[in-house]
């Protein structure tokens, strides 16, 4: 049966029937927010992370909670994205270097292996470039021979990564392979930011036979963990979630792929002012909720020691 299509002031009034309640900010404040700021369907999608009691209503849920976490997944999203943009020019960099120091590699032959083992997508990307204002001229120009340089600055990411596991499995490069599965994560990650997806409104763990995916995407990431003092058991609930796990794959592989100081300073500063600064400004409206707080607790450990600000 469809849901009926709510007004702003049918929207309040479904989410007092729900149990939200409206002491910190008014339903007039509600109404406004709900026509100007943010839409229903996204805004309740943190309903998840708090209790419900034996009549199925939210107790002490406020409707400023719900507004709180919007605005802090926004933050939290922009971050994120910034630094998957980072990882995905950092690729892009890294497999032209690689092909630059092979004696052995013309930088024209390694796009013709890439092209006949995935001809449809490689076919597709070019009829894309070429309808392109930003790189229809890079398509007129090599036209009759792409050179790497060139490709990598039309591939999507998710290509990229593809090209990288190319050279992994060509040269017998163990890290580059472990890279590709990484660089998966955080492609899932990065699509999930670009379309502005919530993030914070899931943060249970997952039960460990439910858990299809594995606790840990990475030994490596799993022992720099436990480095910093993150116990074995806050592991094991942490990393089960997908989009926690995610965000620390990114933050494991920024820290380890990119080396210009002035990038890591900025995300330094950006990382705690999104996932510690702000969210500690309303703190106490989560005191209560171990699903929420452990979460902002983890994240600030791993922040705190892979990128403290001077």
């Amino acid at each position: 049966m469809n849901k009926p299509k709510l007004n702003a002031t049918e929207q309040v009034e479904h989410l007092k029937k729900k149990g939200v309640l409206f002491n910190i900010d008014s339903e007039e404040y509600a109404k406004n927010y709900l026509s100007s700021n943010n839409n229903f369907f996204k805004l309740t999608s943190y309903r998840k992370n708090f209790p419900k009691n034996s009549c199925g209503l939210y107790t002490n849920l406020e409707f400023a909670y719900l507004r709180d976490l919007a605005v802090i997944d926004m933050r939290i999203r922009k971050c994120l994205l910034d630094m998957c943009l980072d990882v995905e020019h950092d690729t892009r960099r890294r497999i032209v270097q690689i092909i630059e120091g092979r004696e052995d590699e013309d930088g024209y032959s390694i796009v013709i292996e890439y092209r006949d083992a995935n001809l449809s997508s490689y076919e597709t990307t070019l009829k894309q470039a070429a309808n392109s204002p930003y790189c229809r001229d890079l398509i007129e120009k090599y036209k009759e021979s792409m050179p790497i340089w060139a490709l990598v600055e039309i591939l999507q990411f998710n290509n990229l990564c593809h090209l990288l596991k190319l050279l992994a499995d060509k040269y017998h490069r163990k890290d580059l392979e472990s890279d590709f599965y990484l660089l998966q994560e955080i492609r899932k990650l990065r699509n999930a930011c670009a379309h502005n997806n919530c993030i914070l409104n899931d943060l249970k763990s997952v039960p460990h036979d439910n858990n299809t995916q594995g606790l840990y995407a990475s030994f490596d990431v799993a022992t720099e963990l436990a480095r910093i003092g993150i116990s074995k058991r806050a592991k094991r609930r942490k990393m089960s979630n997908e989009r926690i796990r995610q965000m620390v794959i990114l933050l494991y592989y920024y820290k380890t792929h990119i080396s210009s100081f002035g990038m890591l300073e900025h995300q330094a500063k950006s990382l705690q002012e999104a996932f510690i600064t702000r969210p500690h400004r309303n703190f106490e409206y989560y005191r209560s909720l171990e699903q929420i707080t452990s979460f902002f607790i983890f994240i600030k450990k791993v922040v705190d020691n892979w990128f403290p600000c001077e």
